[in-house]
């Protein structure tokens, strides 16, 4: 499990990841909520108990991007799961692979934190299938995605 405080998921030049943990980087976080309530209006709280923690990026020490989990039935079931509930990147930092590490980070920390699967609900889900996320299902609201994070799952 994540130690209290800010864990470094991905450091890579200028771009730097981290998941926060216990209220670590409040201002960030805060930021972070505001753009998403920008984007989306009235979202699941970023930072639930029952989730892993949200991730940050950072480029040049500055938040650039951020996910965010929820947890939410699975397609077609009573049984709940986790979900990204959010993944935004800054428009000026778009187009250089932080949508892509924040997923990978968020396929990571899911891992370590024991989860067999995650699930997205999106707009855009060639980040996902990128990834080698799975689609199952898609209509004229979105993509409902699935990546399954153990071999034996």
């Amino acid at each position: 499990m994540l130690a209290a405080g800010v864990a470094n998921y991905y450091v890579h030049a200028e771009m730097q990841l981290s998941v926060v943990t216990n209220n670590h980087m409040p201002a960030d976080l805060n930021l972070f909520r505001d753009w998403l309530t920008s984007e989306w209006g009235v979202i699941d709280p970023i930072n639930a108990t029952d989730c892993p923690p949200p991730i940050l990026g950072k480029y040049n020490a500055r938040l650039a991007g951020g996910l965010s989990f929820t947890r939410a039935q699975k397609p077609d079931s009573d049984v709940h799961a986790v979900w990204i509930n959010a993944l935004y990147v800054e428009p000026s930092h778009r187009g250089q692979g932080m949508a892509t590490l924040l997923v990978q980070s968020a396929e990571a920390l899911a891992l370590e934190s024991g989860l067999e699967e995650l699930y997205v609900f999106t707009e855009i889900p060639q980040i996902y299938i990128g990834l080698r996320w799975e689609r199952l299902k898609e209509d004229s609201n979105g993509h409902v995605l699935r990546k399954t994070l153990r071999d034996d799952a």
